[in-house]
């Protein structure tokens, strides 16, 4: 087995420690500023709070060069293959060297250590490991070396966490309605247009509104040159958390706000597969207990408290809220889309990303849809035709795992997601276990309540007697209740779709396979060619391409093709798909594709029927 590489990251122009010479395996990356510098890659500007080097201690600036340099390695680092996905490699090991002002600080056992928890945690990823070295003097070109700053605020401040999203816009309203603080907005923007365009109009549309109370600091961090390989960014709550941590301490302020609701930071897996970095840690009360314990280290004189107000509520929740504080007008300029970097048309949201997904079932959820959906998204799930297989899988997946909270009793609800339980115990609050888990299975079951209202309403809306529909539309999904669906099944139905349209016309006008071998090798070319859809969807089963027996297999499907030509007698394909249904484990599914150009089976119902009921397996007649 190849022994995965460690990743070994040198940030402006850092020198490979000579401890790490006997590790042959490596990959070696260089993160580069300096604007002057021909090897630059990253682009990084602090705020304006970061401005003049007399006023933020030296472990402070360091604190935020590394933040950004994490970041920037996260997003220029590929996790793995559609395979390694698969098979729970996605997993990276890093070794950052870094170049900083108080290193005696940065080369305490405690400081490595804390750190080093933290961004395992969030990330996903399998270890971070650090070689700090001492500077010479100044830095050159050091991202701290214009500008001067004073801080005297007048009145009470908070320190919010701005991504221009629901959440985050529902924080900041909720603190303008309900405090006379000024509030202090701190975003990262990354160099999309409009991410940075909704940022700006939400700002200046609560200034009108709430006497120029915001605030707004803006952080820069972006590659240069080449696109990110990496589009996770598991650690940007790092980065996060660093620049609001540096505020506070600027500010004199005891801590600073996350809003972000209970069901998205927990983020319960919507599969078994999803696991480790597939599955977003950014906001876990976890990932913000681990970053308040590394944040506390920098000062002996009084700890950090990262505030995350919406825990214990929902999305639906939320867009209440907003709706509540008459803010609803604001909805629309919102952005929660995960995928922004990939729209290029008007529309801001992609109407197919889980932010998406969730989003649109608030609304609903919230009767409010009208104010949400007005030509902002790219794809309309519930109006348009759901053929891009992904987008169907995320709809399926975020419905499933709603409806099964809603069903399972509190006891069966520990027992189902004890292991993700157990990283929320020691953060969040509850006068002992049992009440923790209480009010963590109060918000998931209110949750999918709220699905449950949200799909009636869409249902209701948009399923008209005689008004004519996508062939593949979600409303039809939540008929047909696909949600209940193993996926297995799902798989198989894909499978089938794409091979009843494609080898009628890849054998069309008399041009048969030659045999059975030659209409396998066809249908592994098929499946061959939609193995990253089938792959993306369902992780969890395995693809195989050789033409063995089984014909083709995944993982929990096997698949059989049988070719009726010539003399091949319908019951000679009957005791084939007989023979083969005892070959296999009794819980796997079966696939069996069969061929059948010449109309050989004269009753397509029974012939399926007498196989479909006695064993675990569907049979696909193509023609």
């Amino acid at each position: 087995m190849k022994r995965e590489p460690l990743h070994i990251i040198l940030c402006n122009g850092a020198k490979f420690p000579s401890k790490l010479n006997s590790k042959t395996n490596k990959v070696i990356l260089k993160l580069f500023h300096d604007p002057k510098s021909s090897d630059r890659n990253v682009n990084i500007q602090l705020p304006d709070f970061v401005g003049a080097v007399y006023h933020l201690p030296d472990r402070i600036k360091d604190l935020l060069e590394i933040a950004a340099y994490i970041y920037a390695a996260d997003r220029k680092t590929l996790r793995g293959t559609i395979n390694s996905v698969e098979y729970q490699n996605w997993d990276r090991k890093f070794h950052f060297v870094f170049v900083v002002r108080d290193v005696d600080f940065w080369n305490r056992v405690d400081v490595q250590t804390t750190l080093a928890e933290a961004l395992v945690f969030m990330s996903g990823d399998k270890s971070f490991e650090f070689s700090f070295q001492q500077q010479g003097g100044e830095f050159p070109m050091s991202l701290f070396d214009q500008g001067e700053f004073i801080i005297a605020p007048e009145k009470p401040t908070s320190i919010v966490l701005f991504s221009g999203g629901l959440d985050s816009l529902t924080g900041v309203v909720d603190r303008l309605k309900n405090t006379k603080d000024n509030i202090c907005l701190m975003s990262h923007q990354s160099g999309q247009p409009e991410s940075v365009k909704t940022q700006r109009k939400l700002v200046e549309a609560l200034n009108r509104k709430y006497e120029n109370r915001c605030n707004h600091f803006k952080f820069y961090c972006n590659l240069k040159g080449d696109r990110a390989v990496e589009e996770t960014q598991r650690t940007r709550s790092f980065l996060y958390g660093s620049i609001a941590f540096a505020l506070a301490g600027a500010f004199s302020q005891k801590g600073f706000y996350f809003y972000e609701n209970g069901i998205t930071s927990i983020n319960f897996s919507k599969r078994q597969d999803l696991i480790n970095a597939r599955a977003s840690r950014t906001t876990h009360p976890k990932t913000l207990g681990l970053l308040e314990k590394f944040y506390d280290l920098f000062s002996s004189k009084q700890s950090i408290k990262i505030h995350h107000p919406y825990l214990f509520k929902t999305k639906t929740d939320v867009v209440s809220m907003l709706v509540r504080f008459g803010e609803q007008e604001l909805i629309s300029s919102s952005v929660s889309c995960s995928k922004t970097f990939q729209n290029t048309t008007q529309n801001s949201h992609c109407g197919k990303c889980s932010q998406c997904v969730d989003r649109r079932f608030a609304m609903y959820g919230s009767s409010v849809e009208d104010y949400d959906e007005q030509g902002i998204y790219n794809f309309d799930f519930l109006k348009d035709d759901l053929q891009d297989r992904k987008a169907k899988t995320t709809l399926i997946d975020y419905v499933r795992l709603a409806l099964k909270l809603v069903q399972l009793n509190q006891t069966a609800f520990m027992l189902e997601l004890m292991d993700e339980l157990v990283n929320l115990d020691d953060y969040i609050e509850g006068v002992n276990e049992n009440e923790r888990v209480e009010r963590i299975y109060e918000l998931c079951h209110r949750h999918g309540e709220q699905i449950e209202t949200a799909m009636e309403r869409m249902r209701s809306k948009h399923d008209k007697p005689f008004q004519p529909r996508p062939v593949e539309s979600f409303i039809k999904i939540i008929a047909n209740k696909d949600y209940l669906k193993p996926p297995v099944e799902l798989l198989v139905l894909d499978i089938c779709g794409e091979l009843n349209k494609s080898l009628p016309i890849i054998f069309g006008n008399g041009n048969r396979p030659k045999d059975e071998k030659a209409l396998n090798n066809t249908i592994n070319g098929i499946i061959e060619k939609d193995k990253e859809n089938y792959n993306r969807e369902y992780p969890s089963v395995r693809f195989a391409t050789a033409n063995t027996i089984p014909d083709h297999s995944l993982n929990d499907l096997f698949i059989e093709a049988k070719f009726l030509r010539g003399n091949t007698t319908p019951s000679k394909a009957t005791e084939g798909i007989a023979a083969d249904l005892t070959k296999y484990p009794a819980d796997k599914h079966k696939l069996f594709v069969v061929y059948d150009p010449d109309r050989s089976i004269s009753n397509d119902a029974q012939f399926v029927r007498d196989f479909e009921t006695k064993g675990n397996c569907t049979v696909n007649i193509i023609r």
